[in-house]
This record gives structure tokens, C-alpha cells and sequence, in this order.
């Protein structure tokens, strides 16, 4: 199986090294393929339009003359190379676009460390709205008095103005911490982390 293969390969190959080969003899050694344009004319008509052509107008006045070109087919080989060439401008363009967004958003990240170190200064006041019954309150308090912090604990259950408060700040369940006026929404150890060194 795998000589079948080989020998596929190598006649496509073979096949197409050839076929290059002729068509660049032929791009090489055959002038007459070769189109050919002397003089091109330019004029304007009656509406103002401009037109061009490799043949003089008739009846036509302010005619323009102007040098002409030789042209010939591109061979395979330098077709090619062009679309080759188009194709690594486009990688290179999308690569430079990638890289740009790659330090963006490295950046972004970059400022919310920068935001989380500024964070992370000692706490001054912490306050936590508890309840009866609550065991995500009884953690919350286990941890930061495990770091090492005192708090306040207002519980919503025993006290009318622990309540008030809560509900003015939109308080929806409990535990509710405050730390330095910044606002944790249950028991998050990453997010206590943030706030408590």
C-alpha cells in the first residue's frame, strides 16, 4: 500500500514539475504570444464622458495620443507566486491583528491585578448582617476571624435596625459583608481573599 502511494506521488509531482516546465518555455520562447499595443486614445465625448482605445475615433476632435505597452499571459509559475505572496500579506495582517488583541487584552488583565493589589490594603471596618440559622454566616465568620480580623455583626433575625439596614442596602440574603464600604454577596473565600490579607 504504502509503494502505491509513493509512486501516486511521486507521478503527480513528476506531472507537475513538467507541466511548469513547459508552461515557463512557453512564457520563454514563444514571442508571438505576446500582445501588443502601440498607441492608446484618449478623447472626450459630447456628454463629457472619457473613453480609450487602441484604434483612432472617428470624428473626433482634442484626441490624445499616448505610448503603448506589450502584455503577455503570466505564467503558472509566476501566478503562483503571486497568490503566494497576496496569501502571506493577508497571514502577516491577521497574525499583526492577533497580536494586537493578544495585548489588549493583556493590558485588561494587567489593570484588573493592579486593581485587586490596590485592593488588597488592611481593612478597617467589616460588617457582617447575619441570621439564626445560617451556616454560611457562621463560616464567613470562622474565616475572617481565622485571618485575623474583627468584625461587626448585625443579625437580621434578633434586630429591628440590623433589618433597616439591610434593607436599604438592597440586601437579598445573608451573609451580607461589608468591607471598607465594598460590598461581598454571600460566603466567597476568593472574593474575601481580595479585600483581606
Amino acid at each position: 500500500m504504502k509503494k502505491i502511494i509513493l509512486i501516486l506521488l511521486l507521478l503527480i509531482i513528476g506531472g507537475g514539475g513538467g507541466y511548469l516546465y513547459y508552461d515557463w518555455w512557453r512564457f520563454e520562447n514563444q514571442p508571438d504570444k505576446i500582445t501588443q499595443i502601440e498607441n492608446i486614445y484618449t478623447w472626450k465625448d459630447a456628454d463629457g464622458a472619457i473613453h480609450y482605445s487602441n484604434k483612432p475615433p472617428e470624428n473626433q476632435e482634442n484626441v490624445t495620443v499616448s505610448e503603448g505597452f506589450k502584455s503577455t499571459p503570466l505564467p503558472i509559475v509566476y501566478q503562483i507566486q503571486e497568490k503566494a505572496s497576496m496569501l502571506t500579506d493577508k497571514i502577516k495582517d491577521k497574525a499583526g491583528k492577533v497580536r494586537k488583541e493578544k495585548q489588549a487584552s493583556k493590558k485588561k488583565k494587567d489593570k484588573k491585578k493592579k486593581k485587586k493589589k490596590r485592593r488588597r490594603t488592611k481593612a478597617q471596618s467589616i460588617t457582617i448582617y447575619t441570621s439564626n440559622r445560617c451556616k454560611y454566616c457562621s463560616m464567613a465568620k470562622k474565616y475572617i476571624s481565622k485571618k485575623g480580623y474583627k468584625f461587626t455583626e448585625k443579625n437580621v433575625s434578633t434586630s429591628f435596625g440590623a433589618k433597616s439596614e439591610f434593607r436599604r442596602l438592597g440586601g437579598k440574603g445573608v451573609p451580607l459583608i461589608i468591607i471598607d464600604g465594598n460590598r461581598i454577596n454571600g460566603f466567597n473565600r476568593s472574593e474575601l481573599d481580595m479585600y483581606l490579607k
